[in-house]
């Protein structure tokens, strides 16, 4: 009567008890799988400037690319330069339509122009 009233008490109030009544006395080895897979190479300097220039000239469908060939390739840092070059393609956008806004002649401010 004890334990089921304690049982109660205890499922009422949210507590747990456990009840072990089986002695633990096997010894139990495991063995575990390690992969070992290599770290992936890093992109050469010519390839961070493809992927730099293909995000600045491709915009969203160079980091698309990207991401297919970082998941279909070994190398490491596509997407993070593609990135790099379509972020700075929105910074360009984003400042020459300032300066529309602003009323300043885009013309003024190239020396050639």
């Amino acid at each position: 009567m004890k334990k089921i009233l304690l049982t109660l008490l205890f499922g009422i109030f949210g507590f747990t008890t456990i009840y072990a009544s089986f002695p633990v006395t096997k010894n139990i080895t495991t063995e575990a799988i390690t992969i070992n897979e290599s770290d992936p190479e890093p992109l050469s300097k010519s390839e961070k400037v493809l992927w730099f220039f293909g995000g600045l000239l491709l915009s969203w469908i160079a980091v698309i690319i990207a991401i297919i060939s970082q998941i279909s390739s070994k190398k490491k840092g596509q997407i993070k330069y593609a990135l790099f070059g379509f972020g700075t393609l929105i910074i360009i956008y984003i400042s020459f339509f300032y300066l529309i806004l602003e009323g300043i002649d885009i013309g003024d401010i190239f020396m050639f122009a």
